[in-house]
């Protein structure tokens, strides 16, 4: 057992309410626990809820991060054989080429999602109900009939919850996990007697799913890796391992049909169970066999100054969370997300509900490159030290409050300022790998996240408000970055909260601009682009589709910023 010592602008005018003054009451956190080691803690004794950085605590630690949150386990880094020998008993052949896998140290949920769970985010309007437990019962029962959208919905919203970058595990980290540190069929070993013990399949089930943690867990003190239910991971399916990644990043596809499930289900034979198998689904299947399990990023990946260009290559995998680390002091850039490549249709249909003439014609657009995107807009604490550099005009908070909220009250010409500044300190200036603004077709790819709708989650209007600051809801202030469920890109507040400037010169309206997400630009540009919408909005500003512009000096009390970097 382990001890822990313990908006409105120029260009379009829209109705702001009057300002509150409401002030926000700070969270308590829970006492500091003792940490259990998931290895030798049975199922029946649940996690602590932690009130410290999950990538502080020791490896294999059980922990919870609130109370309705799922149970997880630290993972440990470390490389494995992804795959299965050509001599295995029942392989199969998308299981190879066999290969040697690099994971970094994550977190795994102690037990597939349940339904008491899954009803938890149901209730609270961020995930859909699923379509029905069979009659089997719910509670610690494992969520069934859910899509790969779903369990990704879960995750943003354990996410928005935490603070935490919860999400589907790659299927790298799925079978790094599964197997315990194990090489065998089964992560208990080769003796298929002995399955019944780990797992709830065919031979025992009673043909369907059980309360999870009913079995032996697996050498990581993971319960349920072989049966009770298929489980989701984030990869796009493919038939072999050739050319997979070899960091323990997912494999991503612009145009994804099918995505990888891991694990057999209460359905399967012995075969079906192996820590090797591998099966696929359409991401909108739904099926009595499938759930899923969430992972968590642990640590941040920083690049240092003199950080090899093979390092900063590995960063391109999609789902990656990175900082730049300054080339003197103790620094760090703002957390960036990677995002695939992908085509989308820009602007709005004809027939979309609030659309205004200039998000028209809708056209197809495709982002043929991999690029990094801010997981929150810019705040007042890393703006401020632009400011404190001399190298940024100082802006004025409305008496919002400042530290974590974005900042406002900056204009195109400021925004422009910060990207300097931040390419000098983290040693990017002149290279191709840099930061900058977004262009504005990156950016509604970005808000989309692979969504037709008027929102990057849908079109019921109920939601909005689970994954953005807007209207009443605000407090008709701006609100810490990252309070919201986040989109399927694991990007915040896309929606609301402050206006976002992007690169683009404005035009009323798309014919003649570029379909391959670069910037529109011309040689006298007298207004730029700004997106997202802002809190004092209503929700009719809050569409993935919907534009604002302003002149490169307009500053505003909802206008502020987010980044993109080029990846090498």
């Amino acid at each position: 057992m382990f001890t822990l010592l313990s908006h409105s602008g120029p260009g379009r005018t829209l109705a702001a309410a009057a300002l509150l003054a409401a002030g926000l009451a700070g969270a308590i956190m829970p006492a500091q626990a003792e940490v259990l080691d998931a290895r030798t803690t049975p199922a029946s004794t649940r996690a602590p809820v932690i009130s410290v950085d999950p990538a502080t605590l020791p490896d294999f630690a059980l922990f919870r991060e609130c109370e309705a949150c799922p149970e997880m386990v630290v993972m440990p880094g470390g490389s494995f054989e992804m795959g299965s020998p050509s001599t295995e008993k029942g392989r199969n052949v998308d299981e190879g080429p066999q290969r040697q896998v690099s994971v970094s140290r994550f977190a795994m949920s102690r037990f597939e999602t349940t339904w008491a769970e899954w009803e938890a985010c149901v209730a609270a309007g961020r995930c859909t109900s699923a379509g029905g437990d069979a009659g089997w019962g719910k509670g610690r029962r494992p969520v069934i009939d859910v899509d790969w959208n779903d369990a990704r919905a879960y995750a943003g919203y354990v996410s928005g919850q935490t603070q935490g970058a919860y999400r589907l595990p790659s299927e790298a980290e799925w079978e790094y996990a599964a197997r315990g540190g194990t090489s065998t069929r089964w992560s208990f070993g080769e003796a298929e007697g002995q399955l019944g013990n780990h797992a709830w399949f065919s031979g025992n089930s009673s043909s369907r799913t059980q309360p999870v943690g009913g079995r032996t867990a697996n050498p990581w003190g993971l319960f349920d890796v072989h049966g009770n239910v298929w489980e989701w991971v984030e990869d796009c399916w493919a038939g072999s391992y050739l050319g997979a990644p070899t960091n323990g990043k997912a494999v991503a596809a612009p145009d994804c049909e099918s995505r990888a499930a891991r694990g057999g289900s209460w359905f399967n034979i012995p075969q079906g169970l192996h820590s090797a198998n591998r099966y696929w689904y359409a991401p909108t299947d739904r099926g009595i066999m499938t759930g899923f399990r969430l992972s968590r990023t642990l640590s941040d990946l920083v690049l240092r100054p003199g950080t090899s260009e093979i390092e900063r290559l590995a960063t391109r995998a999609p789902g990656t969370v990175f900082r730049d680390g300054f080339t003197s002091g103790s620094g760090e850039g703002p957390e960036m997300v990677v995002l695939p490549s992908g085509n989308f249709m820009m602007g709005s249909p004809l027939d979309e509900t609030g659309g205004f003439e200039d998000e028209g014609p809708q056209r197809s657009v495709r982002i043929g490159y991999e690029f990094a995107v801010g997981r929150y807009e810019v705040t007042w604490s890393q703006y401020s030290a632009c400011v404190s550099a001399g190298a940024c005009p100082a802006a004025e908070d409305d008496g919002f409050g400042q530290g974590s909220r974005p900042v406002t009250n900056v204009s195109w010409e400021d925004a422009q300022a910060y990207v300097t500044w931040l390419n000098q300190k983290t040693g990017l200036t002149g290279r191709s790998d840099r930061y900058r603004l977004l262009t504005e077709a990156e950016w509604e790819y970005a808000a989309r996240a692979g969504s037709k709708a008027r929102w990057s989650y849908g079109d019921d209007e109920s939601r909005l408000g689970n994954f953005a600051w807007f209207g009443s809801g605000s407090g008709w202030r701006t609100q810490p970055v990252g309070g919201k469920t986040a989109n399927g890109f694991g990007l915040h507040d896309l929606h609301g909260n402050a206006w976002e400037w992007v690169e683009d010169c404005y035009e009323p309206g798309y014919r003649g601009q570029p379909s391959d997400g670069s910037a529109f630009r011309k040689s006298s540009c007298s207004s730029r682009v700004y997106r997202g919408g802002a809190w004092n909005n209503s929700l009719q500003y809050l569409r993935s589709a919907v534009r604002n512009w302003g002149s490169p000096g307009f500053r505003n009390y909802d206008l502020g910023l987010r980044l993109a970097r080029t990846l090498p």
